[in-house]
């Protein structure tokens, strides 16, 4: 079973990263930190090939490492890593 403790620490620190661009709607920010994920990205052929997110299989604890590393960078970066 899962720590339930997770929920509400992952919140925090998601409110904490929010804050540094309060202007992003939320599907902005889950988009911009599922991106960072390189495991999210799938490419799909439809006519040439197109890049998505699948943030279906992330787990919590590589999530939170994100968001920890954004709060101790105090940055949002959209990049390739």
């Amino acid at each position: 079973m899962r720590d339930p403790a997770r929920i509400r620490r992952i919140l925090n620190k998601l409110e904490m990263v929010w804050a540094m661009d309060r202007d992003a709607r939320f599907g902005q920010l889950a988009y911009i930190l599922f991106w960072q994920i390189p495991e999210t990205r799938r490419a799909i052929d439809q006519g040439g090939f197109t890049t998505m997110i699948d943030p279906f299989s992330v787990e919590d604890d590589l999530f939170e490492a994100l968001l920890d590393q954004v709060i101790a960078e105090r940055t949002l970066i959209v990049s390739d890593r």
